[in-house]
């Protein structure tokens, strides 16, 4: 068995996090950077999500489940994720990154921004569960923790710039929709 990459895998994944929690944090890099900002989007998304893609792959200690139980539990999960991040993105478009940082944005509020205000943040925290449980993955289990305090620091700042661009039209959203969980229909 080769020897298992966790250590690089993890911090390949966490410099596209840092990255990504730097650029949103500093306006002046958001600036500078912006005739390469979709390569530089590209860059943090690959680092993060194949990092999280490949983890389960890589050789580790497996959980003792049957592959049935890993399955059963684990498809569904990932399959929500999924579907919940093409939803999302169906709605607010490809690349986020690519617009002008000083561009005026418009607030979405429809389709499944109806139900929660982070729907990709929820489908990034999900689909890499159920996919590291569709491959009995310990390691990649383990470090899930890690993504999820990093997504909902993003969100954090995310929504902070989202209050201070759409102001009380925003407040007004925020009160009534709640921020990952899935509200009633």
């Amino acid at each position: 068995m080769t020897e298992f990459p966790f250590l690089q895998l993890t911090v390949i994944g966490a410099i596209g996090f840092v990255g990504t929690i730097v650029g949103y944090l500093s306006a002046t890099l958001r600036n500078l950077v912006f005739p390469f900002n979709v390569v530089a989007a590209s860059i943090l998304i690959t680092c993060t999500a194949m990092s999280r893609f490949l983890l389960p792959l890589c050789p580790q200690p497996r959980l003792y489940v049957p592959d049935s139980v890993a399955w059963v539990v684990g498809l569904p999960i990932f399959a929500a994720g999924v579907l919940i991040m093409v939803l999302a993105i169906s709605r607010i478009g490809l690349p986020a990154a690519s617009s002008p940082p000083r561009r005026r944005w418009e607030l979405v509020t429809g389709g499944i921004y109806r139900r929660m205000r982070h729907p990709i943040y929820l489908g990034e925290i999900l689909w890499p569960i159920g996919w590291a449980l569709l491959f009995k993955a310990k390691w990649a289990l383990v470090i899930t923790p890690l993504w999820v305090v990093l997504l909902l620091i993003i969100a954090v700042i995310e929504e902070r710039r989202l209050s201070e661009e759409f102001g009380e039209q925003y407040v007004g959203y925020k009160s009534s929709v709640p921020f990952i969980g899935l509200r009633p229909f």
